[in-house]
């Protein structure tokens, strides 16, 4: 039998992750979780274990500090082309809603990956997709429960 250590760094190792949440006042829950992906999704089908990664820390994310909505931030992320992405970013919880900010280095393979590789559609045509920060964040105070 072998033994050797394994990690996150060494099965994904163009792309890193950080976490914010932004709350209301007198709320127990954040209102927001901000999850932001930087570096960049390997082509193809070695882009697999990117998109495993990104849908297995968003939904640890989700479940440890259980947010009303999701913003994932990939306006730092390259992206260009891998099927998989999908998985990380089609729905990542059923639950709450959630928004993406994209930014140039993803813009136009996503843009292609929703509409077809000849597309002159833009990706921000989608109702998720947002090309700021400030946008998306107000299309996520907008679907908060008011209490």
């Amino acid at each position: 039998m072998e033994r050797y250590q394994v990690s996150f760094e060494q099965e994904c190792p163009t792309i890193s992750y950080s976490f914010e949440v932004i709350k209301q006042e007198k709320s127990y829950a954040p209102s927001v979780l901000l999850v932001k992906f930087t570096g960049s999704y390997r082509d193809g089908s070695e882009g697999a274990p990117d998109a495993a990664l990104m849908k297995g820390i968003m939904d640890t994310a989700i479940y440890l500090w259980e947010p009303e909505t999701l913003l994932i931030d990939l306006s730092e992320f390259e992206y260009s082309w891998g099927d998989d992405i999908d998985n990380a970013l089609d729905d990542p919880d059923k639950r709450i809603p959630y928004v993406i900010v994209i930014g140039v280095k993803c813009r136009e393979a996503l843009s292609s990956l929703a509409y077809g590789v000849d597309t002159e559609r833009d990706i921000v045509d989608n109702d998720i997709y947002f090309d700021s920060q400030e946008k998306a964040l107000e299309k996520l105070r907008s679907l908060i429960k008011k209490d």
